[in-house]
């Protein structure tokens, strides 16, 4: 069969007229095969001369859609789960040049993927109990009432110092995930300790003192340029 030609092979839509041909193909073989036949052995499957056709079909991403669009989820995923940890983006990704290339490459995106899952969830646990006692004297992560928003009452200054990429995704810290605001707040204490929250801190028994500067109407300390605090209890 396999020596028939390509338009005979395929058989589909084969008119009635030409049903012969394909019968006479199979079991004599393509012209010259019979000749041929004492003389060298057929060849098996694995000794198949490479198909030019087959093997065009065979890069194209259609035949292969699926392979494909798992390999653009694995590297997506990645990439973001890189981002959330502040880590470089990989290195530029290299193309499929054929179904088992992309399979390939499928399988170290996967693992990629994986890795970078594991590490942000060790970081996502690691920040939140870091953070757990502050913000559960500030309010909710969804709070919208200005000044102060989300769930460690940053204002919108904070917000813009901080966090300018989410505040461009997203607007408010109400509407920020969580991971994004413990990502502005440790960036923020990074730089200032726990003097942005003076009370709370203080109250979760982070800091002994308010960070030295002059003294407010209630006794706290004005922080320079951004302070989020909630609006009362402090």
């Amino acid at each position: 069969m396999r020596h028939c030609p390509g338009w005979l092979r395929e058989g589909a839509g084969l008119p009635p007229v030409l049903a012969p041909a394909l019968v006479a193909c199979v079991l004599a073989g393509a012209p010259g095969a019979a000749a041929d036949a004492g003389s060298s052995p057929a060849r098996g499957p694995a000794e198949r001369p490479a198909d030019p056709h087959f093997a065009a079909l065979e890069a194209r991403p259609d035949r292969c859609s699926d392979v494909v669009r798992a390999l653009a989820f694995y590297r997506a995923r990645a990439q973001d789960l890189r981002a959330r940890l502040e880590l470089p983006a990989p290195e530029r990704s290299q193309r499929p040049s054929s179904c088992r290339h992309a399979r390939d490459l499928v399988a170290r995106a996967r693992a990629l993927a994986r890795g970078a899952r594991r590490a942000y969830e060790a970081w996502f646990e690691r920040a939140y109990e870091k953070w757990r006692c502050v913000h559960e004297l500030e309010g909710s992560w969804t709070d919208p009432d200005p000044p102060y928003w989300g769930g460690l009452q940053m204002d919108y200054a904070f917000q813009r110092t901080y966090g300018r990429e989410f505040v461009e995704r997203w607007g408010t810290a109400d509407r920020w995930p969580v991971w994004a605001q413990l990502r502005a707040a440790e960036r923020a204490h990074a730089v200032r300790g726990w003097h942005p929250w003076p009370t709370t801190a203080r109250r979760c028994g982070l800091i002994a003192d308010p960070e030295p500067g002059p003294v407010g109407e209630k006794g706290t300390a004005q922080l320079p340029s951004v302070a989020p605090e909630r609006r009362s209890g402090r």
